[in-house]
């Protein structure tokens, strides 16, 4: 459940991982701070004030001539002007405080003028520019105003080490993202280039970086990629040997079958050999699949239009959908080889009736190819991408069945997929999903 709303990304959840841990740290010291420190200090120094305000209160209360005396007193050792009115009443008692420090600093220092004055008082703290703190007490034969230097009630040590420890947080924060983008960069990279090879794409440049358990990562992908390379040249150039091979004995046979009288069975070799070479050229044109042929941008397009012209010069009637001539990276021979053993299947098995629609989406294209054959059944379509599987064997129009294993190969090495389901028109429809890079 708390899965869902984590970040996806490795440095999301890393950046979380310092976060959480530092946040607390800062609020936990906060918090310590303010209560044991910073609210100590706090209720002494207000303390010391409401002290002061008391005895002064008092004296006044009991003889109002001191009051120069004792006002000079409090502005030359005191830190505080105070002024007495006589016989007026205050208008309003509380506290009129902004902000947060100021009005905690508020609330102690009204609770020690009640401990230690024991009068109606009201009392002022504002942020805006002044640094005076107006203390108004009611006494019986008038009011005692008194103004207190703020820095008498609060200490400014407490803003310097807040500051300094967001500012120290900010630095260490900052420092480690650098770190994290730096040591994450090598397993992005590495990333990229498992992918481009899944794609079929040349991996140039990449080398083992970064962590040592990355850099051991990184060498695993490239000895395994090397290995796959070397089993791939190997298997291609075996077949490529045997088919090649072949083609001599079989010519040798068709020589000498064309010396031979015509009869049936003459004739039924001759139909074998026909298909044993059919099979080597297919064997041949899958090969070729597997070499090393460059991406370049492909108009798809354009590809679909002069893949269907020599079909519809055979007059089969292909209709070709698309929005826009969409360009894509790819292999534009093995892309063209694909889509045009599709077609002439769907031409050959699907009564000469062809529909294409090709689609984009923001990372992929699609086109999909229907016709109004007979189809194939759903637990026989997985068959079909299997070397030489064919539906009629008996049938003048089935092939070698190299077709769709060639069409798939060709797809999944550039990073697509090919599906077939059943088509709206009534027969097979084969659905390819390239990736647009």
């Amino acid at each position: 459940m708390l899965s869902r709303y984590l970040p996806k990304s490795l440095f999301a959840r890393a950046v979380l991982i310092f976060v959480v841990p530092m946040v607390l740290v800062q609020v936990i010291t906060t918090i310590v701070f303010i209560d044991n420190h910073w609210q100590k200090i706090t209720s002494r120094l207000a303390s010391g004030v409401a002290g002061e305000l008391a005895i002064i209160a008092e004296r006044v209360e009991a003889d109002p001539a001191s009051l120069p005396t004792l006002s000079q007193a409090a502005a030359s050792k005191l830190g505080m002007f105070i002024n007495f009115e006589p016989d007026v009443v205050m208008e309003k008692k509380g506290k009129n405080t902004d902000g947060i420090w100021r009005r905690f600093v508020g609330i102690t220092l009204s609770r020690e003028l009640d401990k230690y004055v024991g009068r109606p008082h009201n009392l002022a703290i504002q942020s805006k520019g002044e640094e005076w703190a107006e203390v108004d007490i009611q006494l019986k034969n008038g009011v005692l105003k008194a103004f207190v230097l703020e820095r008498r009630l609060f200490t400014s040590s407490s803003y310097i080490f807040l500051a300094w420890m967001s500012l120290s947080a900010f630095i260490l924060f900052t420092v480690s993202i650098i770190f994290l983008r730096n040591q994450i960069r090598p397993i992005k990279r590495l990333a990229v280039a498992a992918e481009r090879f899944g794609r079929g794409r040349e991996v140039r440049g990449f080398r083992p970086q970064g962590a040592s358990e990355v850099r051991r990562a990184a060498q695993a992908f490239i000895d395994m990629k090397s290995r796959i390379n070397k089993f791939i040249d190997q298997r291609t150039t075996l077949l490529a040997g045997v088919s090649h091979d072949l083609r001599t004995p079989l010519t040798r046979i068709k020589l000498g079958l064309s010396f031979l009288p015509e009869s049936p069975d003459v004739d039924a070799l001759k139909s074998d050999v026909n298909e044993m070479e059919m099979m080597v050229n297919a064997y041949l044109d899958f090969i070729r699949g597997e070499g090393d042929e460059p991406f370049e941008d492909v108009s798809l397009g354009d590809m679909l239009e002069a893949v269907a012209e020599p079909f519809r010069r055979e007059g089969h009637k292909i209709e070709i959908e698309k929005e826009k001539n969409i360009i894509i990276e790819a292999r534009k021979l093995s892309v063209s080889r694909c889509l045009t053993n599709i077609v002439k299947n769907a031409c050959r098995h699907g009564g000469g009736d062809v529909h294409i629609k090709l689609t984009e989406a923001p990372h992929n294209v699609t086109i999909t190819i229907d016709d109004k054959g007979e189809g194939i059944p759903a637990e026989k379509r997985e068959d079909v991408f299997k070397p030489f599987y064919r539906l009629e064997k008996s049938s003048g129009k089935a092939g070698v069945g190299l077709g769709m294993t060639v069409a798939r190969d060709l797809i999944q090495s550039q990073g697509g997929e090919i599906a077939l389901s059943e088509s709206p028109y009534g027969g097979l429809r084969v659905e390819l999903v390239l990736p647009k890079e």
